[in-house]
């Protein structure tokens, strides 16, 4: 089973995403849920690491829909790691900049 990095970018993303829903949208409930899902999806994609689709814009990476985010990754295969770089709104225009 390969083991989970979520670096700082993600780390960052995860926090704003929570505290927008759970202040700004006052829906704790849905904060927390989302919040499990996102660590489910880490956890799954531990056992199955290519299971994210590659982003077409920059092969590099997978990525992977949980609700309205999309976890952007890379399965490292020497270290059986996987990496997360970012957690972004899906409808967003999202582009290599964000990701490098």
């Amino acid at each position: 089973m390969y083991k989970i990095e979520v670096l700082s970018e993600a780390k960052q993303d995860l926090k704003n995403i929570y505290f927008y829903i759970k202040n700004t949208l006052k829906n704790k409930k849905a904060a927390e849920d989302l919040n499990a899902n996102f660590r489910k999806a880490f956890k799954t994609t531990c056992s199955f690491p290519l299971r994210g689709s590659i982003f077409k814009e920059n092969k590099k990476y997978r990525k992977l829909f949980v609700g309205n985010y999309v976890i952007f990754y890379k399965a490292i295969v020497e270290s059986e790691t996987i990496k997360i770089y970012r957690i972004l709104y899906a409808p967003s225009d999202i582009d290599n900049k964000e990701l490098e």
